[in-house]
């Protein structure tokens, strides 16, 4: 598909460069700037010319020759000339001020060529310089075109060795590989645990928050059950969980791997064993929970480990029993940046969408997608654009939203889910 997309791009730019006959066109260009310039200064000289006859033209004489002559002809010619102005003054004063306002007119029409003509080569030579651009332009495209063959080629010689080379390799290899790899990273997992490394519950009191505190995050959870109902809480750690369902009456039993918490757990007076959530959830009779929840465990397992815990989570509730799974919120940067890899056990976020998916192929309906205040980034947050400021300011403002939620967003999420 991309290299047929490739292809595609390819002779788009090869069919451009054949429509196309640049020099021609330049040339066209060329000689039809050379015949405007020309015509342009034509029209400047005749209206030159014009101006100069007007000019000469403009004084009107209608003196007569009145020196020729006897005494009886100068007086009658004098006579008559008086006579003849009186009666052409307002013709000769109107025809005046006419070859003025000709004069005038010209004059403008003169300026204005000058203009016209001081614009022209002024486009001339601005087009020019466009057209020297474009021809820069048109000289990348080709060295790109030429890039993007090559690469092309490379392309499809690779994908050549690629399809040979799968061809030569038996699927049934591929995958035994596959399920050996998935393996050898479990067993590593299991056998490099926090526990040998580090004092675990050391490292809760310090990244994840003090006993009382996480206690309050997860009252949010209470409402889902009712005093009496059989609660099952994996992973129980330090025994938030466990003491929120007792405060309403609740029966609860804890599991965890790590033998100091579990001590804590008993001595502040809840059942809990050191059992691996597979095979513990294995021993109980069908439908017998009420509730499962699961706080901060599933970014430990692997995926087909999650869907497996899941399809067991379903076989030991009963109908309408509830399941709560609260992880990292991989839609939100800063978990990466703030929690995720703080705990080098984490494996991988799942994603709510995900998640989500999976409870609904096996048996189980969304009851509540939660985002929780208290995980939210308090500092950092992108302020919004005062309204006026902008033209789009509305749009602006969703867009800071958008990022808001992306940056600084809620860094856990839970999912509460029924089983139907």
């Amino acid at each position: 598909m991309i290299k047929k997309l490739l292809k595609e791009n390819i002779l788009k730019y090869k069919d451009f460069e054949e429509k196309e006959n640049y020099t021609q066109k330049r040339y066209d260009y060329d000689l039809n700037r050379n015949e405007l310039l020309k015509s342009c200064n034509y029209l400047f000289n005749e209206i030159s010319k014009k101006i100069v006859d007007l000019n000469n033209a403009n004084s009107i004489d209608i003196n007569l020759n009145i020196n020729k002559g006897n005494f009886v002809k100068k007086f009658l010619k004098k006579i008559i000339r008086k006579l003849i102005w009186w009666m052409l003054q307002p013709i000769v004063i109107q025809q005046k001020w006419y070859n003025e306002l000709n004069l005038h007119t010209l004059g403008m029409l003169l300026d204005n060529q000058k203009n016209i003509y001081n614009l022209i080569e002024t486009l001339s030579n601005q087009n020019k310089n466009v057209n020297d651009l474009y021809i820069d332009y048109r000289n990348e495209v080709k060295l790109y075109q030429n890039s993007v063959r090559d690469r092309i080629e490379n392309l499809e010689e690779s994908l050549i060795l690629m399809k040979e080379k799968i061809k030569n390799t038996p699927q049934n290899n591929v995958l035994h590989n596959i399920s050996l790899i998935e393996k050898k990273i479990d067993d590593y997992i299991e056998s490099n645990s926090l526990d040998d490394i580090v004092d675990y519950t050391n490292f809760q009191n310090k990244f994840r928050g003090s006993y009382e505190e996480i206690k309050q995050r997860l009252n949010r959870y209470k409402e889902y059950f009712s005093k009496g109902d059989l609660v099952l809480d994996i992973g129980c750690g330090r025994g938030e969980m466990l003491d929120v369902l007792s405060d309403i009456g609740v029966k609860t039993i804890g599991i965890d791997k790590n033998e100091i918490t579990i001590k804590q757990c008993r001595d502040n007076g809840f059942r809990v064993y050191n059992e691996d959530m597979f095979i513990y959830l294995k021993k109980f009779d069908n439908y017998l929970l009420d509730g499962i929840t699961c706080i901060q465990v599933i970014e430990h397992i692997s995926t087909k480990k999650l869907v497996d815990l899941i399809r067991l989570c379903k076989d030991k509730l009963n109908k309408d029993g509830i399941l709560i799974l609260e992880t990292p919120n991989p839609r939100v940067l800063s978990t990466f940046s703030i929690n995720f890899y703080v705990d080098p056990t984490h494996i991988r976020p799942v994603h709510p969408e995900f998640l989500k998916y999976i409870l609904e192929e096996n048996g189980f309906e969304i009851v509540k997608e939660d985002y929780p205040e208290y995980s939210w980034v308090k500092d950092g947050t992108i302020p919004k654009i005062e309204e006026g400021i902008i033209r789009n300011n509305e749009e602006m403002n969703q867009r800071i939203d958008y990022l808001n939620n992306m940056l600084y967003g809620s860094t856990d999420y839970a999912i509460i889910s029924k089983k139907i």
